[in-house]
């Protein structure tokens, strides 16, 4: 399973991460994604896999973690799926061997 993270707002971000999940998605130098926005916290939210699912955690952050537009301590991350973090909106596409999982082949 792979998550390809894209700036959507906010400093540009593109990365896809290949199966090394638990990150750190945060401002500061110990984060696996850094962002460059002085709204997100040094160590500002969590990305787990349990099986086939993909989760976000808040590490307690200042400014907090939205999914959707809607604040959350954690949540299950769906092919889709807009993370929001500090002043970053980063659009989240999960992806299979190369395709992406909303049911295409």
């Amino acid at each position: 399973m792979n998550i390809h993270l894209r700036s959507i707002f906010g400093p540009p971000l593109d990365v896809i991460l290949q199966d090394n999940l638990p990150v750190v998605i945060g401002r500061g130098a110990h984060a696996d994604v850094a962002i460059d926005d002085r709204w997100v916290s040094r160590m500002h939210c969590l990305l787990t896999a349990v099986g086939e699912r993909d989760f976000v955690r808040d590490l307690e952050s200042k400014h907090g973690t939205f999914v959707n537009e809607e604040l959350v301590d954690s949540a299950e991350l769906l092919d889709g799926d807009r993370l929001e973090v500090g002043l970053s909106t980063i659009l989240v596409r999960q992806q299979v061997d190369s395709c992406i999982r909303s049911g295409e082949t």
